[in-house]
């Protein structure tokens, strides 16, 4: 399973308010492999790992903690959607809902959103709406 940690701003890496609970997480991604036997984790936050010829040796695809707008290359998105579409799988934990979103803009991708089942529209909900 291809597990990826990254976070993009305005092109460029950046580090969000999850950000030092990215190696705890991976941790615990990790053992979980190793003791169900599940799965083995490879962790990169390289963008070229979605590409098809790359991304095939997976099974699954893990963004855990990701935010942002990853990337624009449509290659890889079209090899992103492909792999799910042929039945591999996908896990989105914690920030992966802010993935492919920018403010102000929160559909920059809408075929990862539907495919996700929703996206971030603005973060949490400090002024106590639902």
């Amino acid at each position: 399973m291809l597990v990826s940690n990254l976070e993009m701003r305005d092109g460029h890496p950046w580090h969000g308010s999850s950000y030092a609970t990215i190696p705890v997480d991976n941790y615990a991604i990790r053992l979980m492999g190793q003791r169900t036997g599940a799965y083995e984790a490879v962790f990169s936050d390289d963008v070229e790992m979605f590409r098809p010829e790359r991304i095939k040796q997976f099974d699954a695809i893990c963004f855990l903690n990701t935010g942002g707008v990853l990337f624009e290359d449509p290659e890889l998105r079209k090899s992103l959607l492909a792999f799910i579409a042929s039945g591999k799988g996908f896990v989105g934990i914690h920030d992966a809902i802010a993935t492919f979103v920018q403010y102000p803009v929160y559909d920059q991708w809408p075929p990862f959103g539907q495919m996700l089942g929703a996206t971030e529209n603005g973060g949490h909900p400090w002024d106590g709406r639902p």
